[in-house]
């Protein structure tokens, strides 16, 4: 009887042996086929990157713009995609497109001075007015932090407050160069409350929903109707803030205060 159990046993066990390996086996079947899918997709998007790439190359512009945008149709999105496509805008002459472009892909690779140089050169061809803030603190505050990332401020407040916090316990517990640590320490302090600010301005500007002019010379109105009153200008690739939209009418925000009706489709979010 008790040989007969262990035989039972013993087949029990090779039967969960058996259905382990059929599904560790149908698992990696599974899991390979993702992968190949995945591997292919991407292939596919790096040929029309680099098939955009030689069409520009060839001055081939809207087979460029074609290629490039349909990688982000896919829903890939790289600084580098952007900036070729801001490239093949600007070659086209659309000035607005380009500078839309440049300023997305900025948001990726906001250190790059290739990208940089090619942002500053399409605003000025179209003499682009510089419309700043109205408050004078923010204005200073967003020209000295401007050109670092939101990660190097997180960074850099970090080791500012461990330094903080050093200085605090030395104060407490030493009496040697007391005034020294006294004037570090306060110089600290303003200093990390200006970054703070600093950093959340920015963070604050990178959220809100800014948008590019796509024309020239546009007009913005105190309503939105054909026949409304002009109350200003925009020019071709300047940066406003979108705040509503109304039947084919967005109401956009200069970073100067100043608002109004402009048509939705002189306008794209960034």
């Amino acid at each position: 009887m008790k040989c007969k159990v262990q035989s039972v046993k013993c087949k029990v066990k090779a039967q969960n042996l058996k259905f382990f390996v059929l599904s560790f086996s149908f698992t990696l079947c599974a899991l390979s086929f993702v992968l190949s899918c995945f591997a292919g997709e991407e292939a596919n998007l790096s040929a029309s990157f680099y098939k955009g790439n030689a069409y520009y190359e060839q001055a081939k512009y809207d087979e460029a713009i074609a290629e490039y945008k349909s990688v982000l149709d896919a829903g890939y999105e790289s600084g580098n995609i952007y900036y070729n496509l801001g490239n093949a805008y600007f070659k086209k002459g659309k000035i607005g497109m380009a500078v839309l472009n440049y300023k997305r892909a900025r948001r990726l690779m906001p250190h790059d001075m290739d990208l940089k140089a090619n942002l500053d050169y399409a605003s000025s061809t179209v003499g682009q007015p510089a419309h700043q803030a109205a408050d004078f603190f923010v204005r200073l505050l967003m020209n000295a932090l401007g050109g670092l990332s939101v990660d190097f401020l997180t960074v850099f407040l970090a080791a500012l407050y461990a330094i903080i916090f050093a200085c605090a316990i030395c104060l407490l517990f030493t009496k040697k160069g007391r005034r020294f640590l006294r004037l570090f320490l306060l110089a600290s302090c303003v200093v990390f409350i200006i970054v703070g600010a600093g950093l959340f301005i920015k963070m604050d500007h990178m959220s809100q929903p800014w948008a590019v002019v796509l024309e020239q010379d546009v007009e913005a109105r105190y309503e939105p109707f054909d026949t409304a009153t002009v109350y200003f200008n925009l020019f071709q690739g300047e940066e406003v803030l979108l705040v509503k939209s109304r039947d084919g009418w967005a109401f956009i925000k200069r970073p100067d205060g100043k608002a109004g009706w402009v048509k939705a489709s002189s306008v794209e979010k960034i």
